[in-house]
């Protein structure tokens, strides 16, 4: 037992001990791997951002285009119907306008 506990000591003199200071240029060396470290991480999500920004555009276009094709293919012949409409109001009008005349031209016929 006194020779383990000799041996222990013995070991426990003969570590030396260690400097766990950091010096100046270890936190520089440190700094620039941080940075270093930050600038590929940025350059990364900008890239990444920019391949999102893509797919998007894509996405909205191919989105957007069927939507103003139908919307087109519903408020052209809309357009043309109301048009028409607005056309044949008129030309009913007009013909009730005749028909009147007619009827008055007739009656004064028959009065003579």
């Amino acid at each position: 037992m006194k020779t383990i506990l000799v041996l222990f000591i013995l070991c426990c003199a003969v570590v030396l001990p260690a400097v766990g200071e950091l010096t100046v240029e270890d936190i520089e060396k440190i700094d620039a791997k941080i940075r270093a470290s930050e600038d590929r991480i940025k350059e990364y999500i900008n890239i990444k951002n920019e391949s999102v920004d893509k797919r998007l555009s894509l996405v909205t276009t191919l989105i957007v285009g069927p939507i103003a094709l139908i919307v087109l293919a519903v408020v052209i012949p809309q357009a043309i119907l109301t048009l028409r409409e607005s056309g044949n109001r008129e030309r009913d009008r007009k013909i009730e306008e005749l028909t009147k005349e007619i009827e008055t031209l007739k009656q004064q016929i028959v009065n003579l």
